[in-house]
């Protein structure tokens, strides 16, 4: 009896270690590589609408931030490029966002050259990205 008990002791002590090691591994290895980490060279601006479903960096010039209280949910946008409606890219910033930016985006990226982290998809035929952080856009 207490041979099986120190058997199983040694098997839950066995697959509790290959359980770590496996969760230390899709934290490290595998999370980079399924797309928790943007690519290293940012994609262009060009480009973005070849890239929509994928976490992408793309960097480019702020051509307009408009901050639009009136429409529902109370949008930020931040075209790249273009002014809208020939903007190649829409970094969006939801109003319920906006407070974790200690100045408004419309004065904080206003004729700057950004980069936005995050994944893109369309609306509307545009490429945007959804921001909810600041951590996802660099100023350079």
């Amino acid at each position: 009896m207490l041979q099986a008990l120190s058997r199983w002791k040694t098997s839950i002590l066995v697959v509790s270690a290959f359980l770590a090691a496996g969760l230390f591994l899709s934290r490290h290895l595998v999370g980079p590589l399924s797309g928790g980490v943007p690519p290293a060279e940012p994609v262009s601006l060009e480009a973005a609408g070849q890239h929509i479903g994928e976490r992408l960096k793309i960097c480019g010039d702020v051509a307009e931030v408009t901050y639009a209280p009136e429409i529902g949910g109370k949008p930020t946008f931040i075209n790249l490029g273009e002014k809208h409606p020939n903007q190649p890219l829409t970094a969006l910033i939801w109003g319920e966002n906006r407070e974790r930016w200690p100045q408004p985006p419309e004065v904080r990226y206003g004729g700057d050259t950004i980069c936005v982290t995050g994944e893109a998809d369309l609306h509307e035929g545009t490429p945007q990205i959804v921001v909810s952080s600041p951590k996802q856009i660099q100023v350079r």
